[in-house]
């Protein structure tokens, strides 16, 4: 499928979408309008449709969907008018070439439910300054998927 969609980053995350010298992990900091979260949400966008991603939502807390990126995501489908490369339900996102966003909730995870995650290709950490030490030595290790990345947003906390 052809990729025809013009999207903007601040400099500092054009990172985000170049293909050449990939990295392991990805972050940003930054206060409300920084457009870190907004950035991260567009590039996972456009690298599902260029490639068949399977993509993890997480977050220390989340209780329910609407405390996950999933709005942030659906808007930005919306926005690139891309909606024709997936089909976004309550609570989840799929892509007409099989990629998918997942979502979860860290604190209180352990090491059998995180095995369900198994294959993710891109793990996006939202709100990372809230994510515990736990969390993240269960959460790394899972995410070993050839060429896989973590990504995550921190806020000023």
């Amino acid at each position: 499928m052809a990729l025809d969609i013009r999207a903007e980053f601040p400099e500092k995350l054009l990172q985000l979408m170049e293909r050449e010298n990939r990295r392991r992990y990805y972050a940003a900091y930054g206060g409300r309008g920084s457009a870190k979260s907004w950035s991260f949400a567009r590039a996972a966008i456009l690298q599902s449709i260029e490639h068949p991603l399977r993509v993890l939502c997480a977050r220390e807390i989340m209780r329910t969907i609407a405390d996950s990126v999933h709005r942030l995501l659906a808007d930005q489908i919306a926005n690139l008018n891309a909606g024709a490369y997936f089909t976004v339900q309550d609570a989840s996102i799929t892509g007409v070439n099989k990629a998918e966003v997942l979502y979860t909730g860290l604190r209180g995870i352990d090491a059998a439910k995180i095995k369900s995650f198994e294959g993710v290709d891109l793990a996006w950490c939202e709100e990372a300054q809230a994510i515990s030490k736990k969390s993240w030595e269960i959460l790394i290790p899972t995410i070993r998927a050839e060429r896989s990345e973590i990504w995550a947003t921190f806020n000023p906390d």
